[in-house]
């Protein structure tokens, strides 16, 4: 269970990460360096990321991923890849095995 902190540092990474997404198309930069700010909060504080917060923020430039804007998606039999137009880092995640 989290602390009180702790939510209200999760709440902030939240609020980084939307507003990001919202002013990605009139202001690149500051994207950004919201999406940079948001990391930085998590790394620090050892806070556990979404899958979906995994998804927005490329591990290695620190930059927001957009799917077709940012990043490039591809589908494959075993897993799904997220490639960082910016770094060229990829990042693969399997598909989830059901029985």
């Amino acid at each position: 269970m989290l602390t009180k902190s702790k939510n209200y540092l999760m709440e902030d990474v939240e609020y980084l990460l939307q507003r990001a997404k919202e002013i990605r198309a009139s202001d690149r930069e500051l994207a950004d360096r919201y999406a940079k700010i948001a990391y930085l909060t998590i790394t620090k504080n050892r806070l556990k990321m979404k899958r979906e917060q995994k998804l927005l923020i490329c591990k290695n430039c620190n930059r927001l991923l957009i799917p077709g804007d940012t990043s490039v998606v591809r589908l494959y039999k075993e897993a799904v890849t997220y490639k960082c137009l910016n770094c060229g880092k990829t990042v693969r995640i399997s598909y989830a095995k059901r029985k």
